[in-house]
């Protein structure tokens, strides 16, 4: 009775000392379970159809909004724990709203930009709690590794605790299922439990570890044996072993007197990282330890990164002069700036401090996507219109202010144009390459994530493929080309329609009912997928047809002759009924592309691994009653 009371006593301490950042898991927990719900009701579930005002809410976005909040209350109530300002929380709040507002609310339209963006500051909010506590106060290395290192150990008790009660769950519904023979009435519940464990119950779990605040967690400057054994007998010989084949590379480049790869970025990268978190892990060691090589480690493993952070260097401006800037390569840059500046603070300052580590990278990041026209995505979308200018008049196609798609130009030329428009596309620059066209409208697209080279190149009409095909292998089966420019008879149809504007997550009107296609033709990590999809509208289904058998068998075309060869044919035509409604999809194009960097790989050239690029109209008529 004693130990219930107790826990009573703990999870109120909890309650009492981080309220804001148990409501942020809570709510997390509330929209990721309403968001599954959601997509349940739009599948024809009637959990929530009373309530149809809930399907305007963006449950997704809201639950990673709430989810970066655990992080941010968390170091905002760390920080009220020394310093009272009551003002605190209302800076959370203001960071949330802006989030809210700064975010769209369908997470399936987020470009590439918020996708990274996200991702910045859910790093920047666990950076922000490794420190931000140390600038209100005295600081001393001892006392900053000691509270990193209570967070840190809290942390792997959460994983372990959390990771134990979850798989004891859902063995416990598994059980239960099969026992009392009650299955597909508990399929949810799984989810359920998967989700509040791991944001509602991790965040309690790892705040029970933090009840005691703030100033118990600086006292415990003992390095865990654990830890200790960890570092001492693993990481640091697996840097060790990693440094030394970061050196051989350097002596084949030197031999060779060749350009690094541009994977070798990620490298050393990794290299500076683990070496960081060796550090950081047992700082108060180094100067006790007996142990050489941890001793060796601690004295050299900063002058060792010079070597490899010139490699870094080298590899990344090159990509960078011959391709231009991204916002990838952006980041990679300013990775490279921080670690060769840590590095050189801790060579040439004899009292660096490791607090610098986390604050410098804090800095850094939140520039490198909040200051104006310097951030990744203003400088990269700059260079990349520098680098497309430039090319265009490289390649002799830029004349009074157009593009002269009828010009000349090679095939692997082109298709440095087209990652150029694409990535342009894909940043909301489209505009900017559809200006240089005499026929801009031939360039419409309604959602630019879903705009590919194709979309661009497919205007040129004089193109040689020169040597494309080393690196890719094409089967093209495609209509002749006076079937292609032929008008289409649309006698008998009720409606017509182009695919450009029939995409994945895009909603077409068809009297009183919802045309929808669900697609993967393109990322090979995900099993094919085109079905078109007739839904009420409000979301229920009323009738799917799936497209992948008739594309299969137009694949298997491939047999009969070389697949790098286009193959013309009238055969082209897929029929079929759906709901009330007649389907025909007069395809104009359909093209099987596999990208390869060894081209004897031809055991890879399969269904399932390549990437597949229509052109269709659909033609539909209304079933008589």
């Amino acid at each position: 009775m004693n130990r219930f009371k107790s826990l009573f006593e703990q999870s109120e301490k909890v309650w009492i000392s981080y309220p804001l950042t148990l409501l942020c898991a809570l709510l997390a927990t509330t929209a990721a379970i309403f968001a599954f719900e959601l997509q349940e009701f739009r599948r024809g579930s009637n959990i929530i159809q009373g309530y149809p005002f809930l399907a305007s809410i963006p449950f997704v976005k809201l639950y990673l909004i709430f989810a970066l909040g655990i992080s941010l209350f968390f170091v905002l109530e760390v920080i009220k724990q020394i310093k009272s300002r009551m003002w605190l929380p209302f800076v959370g709040l203001l960071l949330m709203a802006v989030y809210y507002l700064i975010f769209p609310n369908d997470v399936k339209n987020w470009s590439s930009v918020e996708v990274t963006s996200f991702l910045v500051i859910f790093l920047l909010h666990h950076l922000a709690v490794s420190f931000l506590p140390f600038l209100l106060q005295k600081r001393d290395d001892i006392s900053f590794w000691s509270y990193n290192k209570t967070l840190f150990g809290n942390l792997a008790q959460t994983i372990l605790f959390v990771g134990v009660l979850t798989g004891g769950l859902l063995l416990a519904i598994a059980a239960i299922e099969n026992l009392f023979n009650i299955k597909n009435y508990l399929d949810r519940y799984y989810l359920y439990v998967g989700i509040v464990s791991s944001v509602l119950g991790s965040a309690f779990v790892f705040l029970l570890f933090c009840k005691d605040g703030f100033a118990s967690m600086i006292q415990d400057s003992k390095v865990p044996p654990v830890q200790r054994f960890f570092v001492q007998y693993i990481l640091i010989p697996l840097i060790f072993i990693y440094g030394l084949i970061l050196y051989a590379y350097m002596a084949k480049i030197v031999l060779l007197w060749s350009l690094p790869q541009g994977w070798v970025s990620y490298m050393v990268i990794a290299y500076a990282v683990l070496g960081f978190v060796a550090i950081l892990l047992i700082y108060p060691l180094f100067g006790e330890t007996s142990k050489p090589w941890v001793r060796i480690f601690d004295r050299t493993f900063f002058y060792t990164m010079i070597p490899v952070l010139v490699l870094l260097f080298v590899a990344i401006l090159f990509r960078i002069f011959e391709y231009g800037i991204t916002p990838n390569r952006y980041f990679v840059f300013i990775l490279a700036l921080w670690i060769a500046g840590v590095s050189l603070y801790f060579i040439f300052f004899k009292n660096s401090k490791i607090f610098t580590i986390p604050v410098t990278l804090f800095v850094l990041g939140l520039f490198s996507i909040s200051l104006p026209y310097f951030n990744a995505y203003s400088v990269s979308k700059r260079n990349q219109k520098q680098q497309f200018m430039m090319l265009l008049d490289e390649f002799g196609l830029y004349k009074n202010g157009f593009i002269e798609v009828d010009q000349p130009i090679k095939r692997t030329d082109l298709r440095r144009l087209g990652d150029i428009a694409t990535f342009l596309a894909k940043h909301q620059e489209m505009d900017f390459v559809k200006n240089l066209l005499e026929s801009p409208d031939s360039l419409a697209f309604k959602d630019p994530q879903y705009f590919y080279d194709w979309n661009f190149t497919k205007h040129f009409t004089n193109i040689d493929e020169d040597n494309y095909s080393s690196d890719s292998y094409e089967f093209l089966i495609t209509k002749v080309d006076v079937e292609q420019n032929a008008f289409h008879d649309v006698r008998g149809v009720d409606f017509y329609l182009a695919s450009d504007m029939l995409y994945a997550g895009n909603r077409v009107k068809l009297n009183d009912i919802i045309l929808t296609v669900d697609q993967n033709l393109w990322d090979k990590n995900d099993k094919k997928k085109m079905i078109l999809k007739l839904e009420s509208e409000n979301q229920e289904q009323i009738a799917n047809y799936d497209l992948i058998p008739f594309l299969k068998g137009k694949f298997k075309l491939r047999n009969e002759a070389n697949h790098e060869i286009r193959k013309p044919t009238s055969e082209l035509r897929a029929t079929f009924e759906l709901g009330e409604y007649g389907f025909t999809l007069e395809f104009e194009e359909i093209r099987f592309t596999k990208y390869y960097q060894d081209r004897e790989k031809e055991g890879e050239w399969s269904f399932e691994n390549v990437s597949i690029f229509l052109r269709y109209k659909i033609l539909v008529r209304e079933n008589a009653n």
